[in-house]
């Protein structure tokens, strides 16, 4: 990766026609520079002791058993008796009910399961044909989900909750959410819109922009964070009472419950408690990520403190006469794309779009010129 400005603006110097700034941030180079060591906490029913981890880069829930990705891309998986898979060359991870995927550097995929399932319906085997090029994952009730590099979805394994019926024409979708019980699977689009489908059918939520994560926990618990920090739930006639501190949350995740992220690092958690312990949950701080997991009675949620990802760079570039913003961050990790014409307040900026970085670790967007002359600037946000 190529130094860049330290935060600040940069002029392109392309002519008025197309005014255009950036603002940019330091980019560190992994391999020279060291990142603090990360720590892991869970809180759930007969994990066991979980192991030291200083150097988990995500986490993860599989069945009834916590999983975490090192920085040497292998896997660590405890609780319920479950032992390390022994899968390694990974550069992200999904986990559900019961099994775990991964994905490598070059977008293929593999996975492995908890040794009292082991693969069923064949999420771990039984990859769809035309699956290549996968940039994000997602597992939900014994089904899969893999985003293409082109915006399209793949999905295989249990059918029974009409969970792989993926909406006809489906496209630009940067992130999955699926339910651990099958019912529902949220697809988040680079545009801020969201597809539902599952057991309640399909609903593209035209109610709904500007959404920058989604989470679900089934058919009763469904959430998505806006750019500007607020949150949607539905459908609203939920069992559980919806905490009255859900601002400036930046990502969420679901299992027999939901978790939320707020930009501070905090935690806040709703749902069913299911020996999830939220008194402890809430109590958190420097959360970098989180998953859920688990249910009947026994939830489970996992937590990555202390973990600093390197900020992306944004690079101007003339492409066909149009500019053009060329980002260059971390594979397969998902970024808001943001705009302002007004530097003077931080509630100029705008939303523009969601991405996710594919294998060659950098993504173009084309830019056409503002309809009234002025200049723009753009900085790019890492989504946990």
């Amino acid at each position: 990766m190529k130094p860049a400005l330290r935060k600040g603006s940069l002029h392109s110097g392309w002519s008025s026609t197309f005014p255009f700034t950036l603002t940019t941030s330091l980019i560190i180079t992994l391999s020279t520079i060291s990142l603090p060591a990360s720590q892991v906490v869970a809180y759930g029913y007969n994990m066991g002791v979980a192991p030291v981890l200083t150097n988990a880069v995500a986490v993860g829930v599989v069945g009834y058993s916590l999983a975490s990705l090192r920085d040497d891309t292998t896997v660590a998986q405890w609780g319920n008796g479950e032992t390390d898979p022994g899968v390694s060359n990974l550069v992200a991870i999904a986990t559900g009910w019961p099994v775990g995927l991964g994905l490598r550097a070059d977008g293929s995929v593999t996975g492995w399961s908890t040794y009292y399932i082991g693969d069923y319906y064949g999420v771990i085997t039984n990859y769809r044909s035309d699956l290549t090029n996968a940039v994000a994952l997602a597992v939900g009730f014994n089904a899969g989900y893999a985003v293409r590099a082109d915006g399209t979805v793949a999905a295989w394994g249990n059918n029974d909750y009409q969970q792989l019926n993926v909406p006809e024409g489906l496209s630009n979708v940067v992130e999955i959410a699926a339910a651990v019980d099958g019912s529902t699977t949220l697809a988040l689009c680079a545009d801020g819109t969201i597809m539902e489908w599952g057991y309640n059918g399909t609903n593209s939520h035209p109610e709904l922009s500007n959404v920058v994560a989604v989470a679900t926990a089934g058919a009763f618990m469904n959430a998505a964070i806006h750019f500007d920090g607020s949150v949607t739930v539905w459908p609203t006639d939920n069992f559980y009472p919806l905490p009255d501190n859900l601002t400036n949350i930046v990502a969420a995740s679901g299992g027999g419950n939901i978790v939320f992220l707020r930009n501070n690092g905090a935690v806040v958690p709703w749902g069913c408690e299911c020996h999830s312990d939220f008194t402890s949950i809430s109590n958190l701080t420097d959360v970098a990520a989180l998953a859920g997991g688990g249910g009947d009675g026994y939830n489970l949620n996992i937590f990555l403190l202390d973990y600093t990802n390197p900020p992306p760079v944004l690079a101007a570039e003339m492409s066909n006469h149009l500019p053009r913003l060329r980002l260059t961050g971390l594979r397969f990790h998902n970024y808001v794309l943001e705009e302002s014409a007004d530097l003077s307040s931080p509630a100029n900026w705008t939303f523009k779009q969601n991405l996710v970085l594919p294998a060659s670790a950098e993504f173009a967007v084309d830019l056409h010129p503002a309809a009234d002359g002025n200049a723009r600037f753009y900085r790019a946000r890492l989504m946990p």
